[in-house]
């Protein structure tokens, strides 16, 4: 079967059906993956701020969570985040598949380099090529998916990661929509460069349920909440349609670039005399 990684945010902490919880240790730490079965699709789910949003964006172990989702066996990364408006041609309670990041400190919420390579001379240590980071391929799926279940959405976007926990400024959205943002939240950045490393296609999908500062009208929180529920709602719905529309075995490939790869070299001690 196709092994899916759905990675979700907040409101998003549960999916329906039967899930038995599997814990992954590595040298970044511990993630918990819930794993079961949609369609032709094993699935791991991994909510990023724990079940009961116990974790802040700034508090998020990005990279425990990715090489979790990399040990096991991920073919494909399916990310959801609810979304603040940048761009004013969005409305509130529409799905963005997004085709840009826009993430330029490409730092992890600690302030270390967003990276998996953070070991000298690592053999698999590199560089990533990408003029973007969601997958093509994969984007082009979810936007079939969404056409056939009737749902709105808006099939290209940029997406901007602003390290959180505290939300934007008038002057930092102006900068935002000056170079093109469409949307922004506080945790996809890391996911998406993590798993261009992994070479694992990734895909985001957000959804609008808040104007950014300066940008529209503040949303009451009652009306928030309204909106992150029905995203729960949505998200649990297009996951379960992608897995359901996937047939046994199903490839999708690492389409967003490539890694550069740098051969260790052993430094020769200097000549006596």
């Amino acid at each position: 079967m196709v092994k899916v990684a759905v990675i979700t945010g907040s409101g998003t902490y549960h999916l329906p059906g039967e899930w038995a919880k599997r814990v992954y240790r590595n040298r970044f730490g511990e993630a918990l993956l819930n794993v079961g079965r949609i369609g032709n699709a094993e699935v791991a789910h991994l909510p990023r701020h724990g079940l009961g949003h116990e974790v802040l964006s700034c508090l998020v172990n990005h990279r425990a969570n990715l090489l979790a989702v990399a040990e096991w066996g991920a073919d494909l990364i399916i990310g959801t985040s609810v979304v603040g408006i940048v761009d004013p041609e969005l409305d509130l309670g529409q799905v963005v598949i997004f085709d840009e990041l826009f993430f330029p400190d490409n730092r992890l919420p600690g302030g270390e380099p967003c990276t998996i390579f953070d070991v000298p001379s690592d053999p698999k240590r590199g560089h990533l090529v990408a003029e973007t980071f969601f997958s093509p391929t994969l984007r082009d799926r979810l936007r079939k998916v969404c056409v056939e279940a009737g749902i709105s959405f808006m099939g290209r976007g940029a997406y901007a990661c602003m390290l959180g926990p505290r939300f934007n400024t008038r002057l930092e959205v102006n900068w935002l929509q000056s170079v093109g943002v469409s949307a922004v939240s506080q945790t996809a950045g890391p996911e998406a460069v993590l798993a261009g490393e992994l070479m694992i296609p990734y895909a985001l999908l957000g959804f609008t349920v808040n104007f950014s500062a300066g940008v529209g009208e503040p949303v009451g929180l009652e009306r928030q909440e309204e909106l992150i529920a029905r995203s729960r709602e949505v998200f649990s719905d297009l996951v379960q349609r992608f897995c359901n529309d996937l047939g046994p075995g199903e490839k999708f490939p690492y389409d967003i670039g490539y890694i550069r790869r740098l051969e260790a070299k052993t430094a020769r001690p200097a000549a006596a005399g």
